[in-house]
């Protein structure tokens, strides 16, 4: 799977998830200080993202740096699926 295929499906399981989150372009902060998230909501993206793309996401990897914003959304499931 390709990085805009990952993108796209990441950008609706994020809309899905916080509807109120706008324009998720550049480095809109969705999880860590000011984000958009709180610990439940990535956590209901962590589940989603789990049955999206296949992969398992395990505690240590559900970090601000992982789920920071969009980017690093993408970055993050396109390496799991690569360890997949």
């Amino acid at each position: 799977m390709d990085r805009v295929e990952i993108e796209k499906r990441v950008l609706r399981l994020v809309r899905e998830t916080v509807p109120e989150s706008g324009d998720l372009a550049g480095d809109f902060v969705l999880l860590g200080e000011g984000g958009a998230f709180d610990s439940v909501t990535a956590l209901e993206l962590v589940l989603a993202l789990e049955k999206e793309f296949g992969i398992v996401v395990k505690d240590d990897d559900v970090r601000p740096e992982n789920l920071r914003n969009l980017g690093s959304i993408v970055n993050f499931v396109k390496t799991a699926l690569s360890r997949s």
